[in-house]
């Protein structure tokens, strides 16, 4: 049998409960689900799919006639990535990681209040996503019984979109005491985008039986910042 194959998946029942007990107004719905998918190529390479699902939602409901309240809040969470694992030689090995994410935010509002202490009115809608693939490869070399070399590289592409508005008008007393209509609004909408790079070198030397040495270099990037980041590592165990 070469392939295996795993898969769960979960929902919470606060909302039911909730329901039971006449709790009308608050309403919170979560859920995730995962699973993966193993295949073996050959004697020296197997395949995998990993997938995660998560997402959770709240909802408020405050109606009456003379106040409506009315928001609404949701997360989800999207991820999946495929790996390939090598074994070239009994001391030479690789893993190769292809992988994408998606992660988005969701709330919406809505408020309108009229009585003879309180007026006004409130709109909002607020939109998150962030998105991003990339690909990633590492290798371990096992040169001797006392020294192991390392290395790798990762590339990644990050994307996102936010969008906000915001509304409001209600009534104010100003500095010479007297009322006013208030109103305000924010609008904006933005999309920024860039790229990571990552690659490091390591290795692993058995001075004595009981001192291991490890000295290591990693190199970042990211495009958005601009930054350029060497990391020497050096160390004893």
């Amino acid at each position: 049998n070469k392939g295996s194959y795993i898969f769960s998946a979960r929902r919470g029942m606060l909302d039911a409960t909730f329901k039971l007990i006449g709790e009308t107004e608050n309403t919170p719905i979560f859920y995730d689900a995962m699973g993966k998918v193993e295949y073996e190529l050959n004697d020296k390479h197997t395949l995998s799919f990993h997938a995660l699902r998560s997402g959770d939602q709240t909802k408020i409901r405050d109606i009456k006639p003379d106040n409506f309240d009315r928001h609404d809040t949701r997360y989800g969470n999207t991820y999946g990535w495929f790996t390939l694992r090598s074994y070239y030689k009994p001391n030479l090995s690789s893993q190769t990681l292809l992988y994408s994410g998606f992660i988005n935010h969701t709330r919406t509002g809505r408020f309108e209040k009229y009585d003879y202490a309180d007026k006004g009115s409130f709109n909002l809608e607020d939109k998150r996503d962030y998105g991003f693939f990339g690909l990633k490869q590492d290798w371990n070399w096992e040169i001797s019984n006392r020294l192991i070399l390392r290395g790798g590289v990762e590339g990644r592409q990050l994307n996102a979109d936010y969008s906000y508005f915001n509304s409001l008008t209600d009534v104010r007393i100003n500095a010479q005491d007297s009322l006013i209509n208030y109103s305000e609004t924010i609008d904006i909408d933005i999309n920024p985008s860039g790229q990571l790079a990552s690659a490091y070198v390591s290795s692993r030397f058995k001075l004595l039986t009981r001192l291991i040495l490890e000295a290591g270099l990693r190199y970042d990037y990211a495009s958005y910042t601009d930054d350029k980041l060497w990391s020497p590592r050096l160390g004893f165990a």
